[in-house]
């Protein structure tokens, strides 16, 4: 189990979809999908994966665009987009409970990380 500030898990959870979507790619590409959406609550996170200068979530940001350029390579474009919290997608409820529940009090979350081949890419 690790510990992150809330920036960073926002950052980690957009590398875990795209590592899921990359796992899915083959059923992706036989139902003829040609785009992946992202979704996420904070603003502030999102210019983070549009550029990889140093500071604050460099890597993470690296391995997000890893993610983006291997899907791009069996022909599948990435766009993360901002849903506020409140907004209606499917699932986003559970997220911010799931987040809130990670919380552990200091102004860090708690995530348990899967380890598998695809999300310890560095």
């Amino acid at each position: 189990m690790g510990r992150m500030e809330v920036s960073y898990a926002k950052l980690w959870v957009i590398g875990l979809a795209l590592d899921m979507a990359i796992e899915k790619r083959e059923t992706l590409q036989r139902r003829g999908v040609k785009t992946v959406g992202v979704f996420s609550d904070s603003q502030a996170t999102i210019p983070r994966t549009a550029h990889l200068e140093p500071g604050p979530g460099q890597r993470l940001a690296r391995q997000i665009n890893r993610g983006v350029q291997a899907l791009l390579a069996h022909g599948i474009a990435t766009e993360v987009h901002r849903a506020p919290g409140d907004s209606s997608i499917p699932g986003n409820e559970e997220a911010d409970h799931q987040a809130n529940f990670a919380q552990d009090g200091s102004g860090s979350t708690v995530i348990e990380r899967p380890y598998t081949s695809a999300s310890n890419r560095t």
